[in-house]
């Protein structure tokens, strides 16, 4: 995955594919699937996270793939500006697989209502 870029309050979703070292679909029964994005890219923990999403349920889980929804409500009070963002996948086991790490980039909106 690369850098993810969106305007403050908007909804964003975001498509994770898991695979193993050899390119095979990770089965995703009974895991989880983080999506964390921080104002450090090196933060000493999770509790200054500015947005996380965690998946447990997934449309089709053997496939490997799965989308995570940021929500208006997940963007919406982040301060404009350059976070970072890493998906990892908690398989049922504790085998922990990350997937992407990259700049999470919010822009500021014009606009402040939604309706």
């Amino acid at each position: 995955m690369a850098k993810i870029k969106l305007i403050r309050g908007d909804t964003r979703t975001i498509t994770a594919t898991m695979k193993d070292s050899d390119g095979n679909a990770i089965d995703l029964t009974g895991g989880t699937l983080m999506f964390t994005a921080n104002s450090s890219s090196s933060p000493s923990d999770d509790t200054g996270a500015a947005v996380e999403k965690d998946v447990t349920s997934f449309d089709n889980p053997t496939t490997g793939i799965q989308d995570i929804t940021l929500t208006s409500s997940d963007t919406n009070s982040l301060t404009p500006g350059t976070y970072y963002y890493d998906i990892q996948f908690v398989s049922s086991a504790g085998v922990v697989t990350s997937i992407a790490q990259d700049k999470f980039i919010i822009n500021a909106d014009i606009s402040r209502r939604t309706s």
